[in-house]
């Protein structure tokens, strides 16, 4: 066939499937900003040309105007773009620069490890270079999730270190059990009110009321009667090891 005088292959008549479906994120961090538009106008327009060099999709742009980097909180525009990536509508989320995501490397950490590395999806920052869906950038993917469970693990470590500290001081470490109260050094007593009730719950039960007819007279839930009476029970849910069954009397 011919075509304005070249030859033109059938084959590629056919509109194709991009290869890449992309979703863009930007953001600004100021009010003053988000009111001209012009930072968030650039960010768009670099997405888009970035797509379009690369031939891939676009599904839309999503933004969060005058909200700052500092916190992935309060972010509706981030969080319509990762549900993108989650339901598959997207494969990979576009930004400018790293800093539209998150100023926080803890943040960007939580995400390679929790939406990125979980459901397959690439993350691309222009400014950086950073393409997740090269290999290169697949490498670079990897190593920010290696480095995302390595500050996990220290955290968590971090944290066992400062409990174990506070229980050799004698501090009480974890929730106030029902019947105790803080003494306002680090320590627990008694809570006269609390414990009545639960000795007066206790009374009711001997006389054969089911927990659901013992929580209704105490307005309790069944659960808040069954940890403050039964000690197996509040163990079990203690160690996780609880297993939902039915209530019985």
């Amino acid at each position: 066939m011919m075509l304005a005088g070249y030859a033109c292959d059938r084959r590629w008549m056919v509109t194709r499937r991009p290869e890449v479906e992309a979703v863009g994120y930007v953001r600004v961090s100021s009010e003053e900003q988000a009111r001209r538009g012009a930072s968030l106008s650039a960010q768009r327009e670099q997405i888009r040309a970035f797509c379009r060099a690369r031939g891939w999709g676009l599904i839309g742009i999503e933004s969060d105007e005058g909200v700052s980097g500092v916190s992935l909180k309060r972010r509706p525009g981030l969080q319509v773009a990762l549900e993108a990536l989650e339901r598959g509508r997207a494969t990979a989320l576009v930004i400018t620069k790293l800093d539209r995501l998150s100023r926080s490397v803890r943040d960007i950490f939580s995400l390679v490890e929790g939406c990125f590395t979980t459901n397959g999806a690439s993350l691309v920052s222009i400014g950086e270079s950073l393409d997740a869906t090269t290999a290169t950038g697949k490498a670079f993917m990897g190593i920010l999730a290696v480095m995302a469970q390595m500050e996990s693990e220290l955290i968590g470590e971090r944290t066992r270190a400062a409990l174990d500290q506070l229980r050799a001081e004698g501090r009480w470490v974890g929730a106030v059990p029902y019947g105790k109260r803080r003494d306002g050094g680090g320590g627990l007593i008694d809570d006269q009110p609390a414990l009545n009730e639960i000795r007066r719950a206790k009374r009711l039960r001997a006389k054969g009321l089911s927990w659901r007819e013992l929580a209704e007279r105490m307005g309790w839930s069944v659960s808040q009667a069954r940890t403050r009476l039964d000690r197996r029970y509040r163990e079990r849910r203690r160690r996780g090891r609880m297993v939902m069954r039915p209530h019985r009397p």
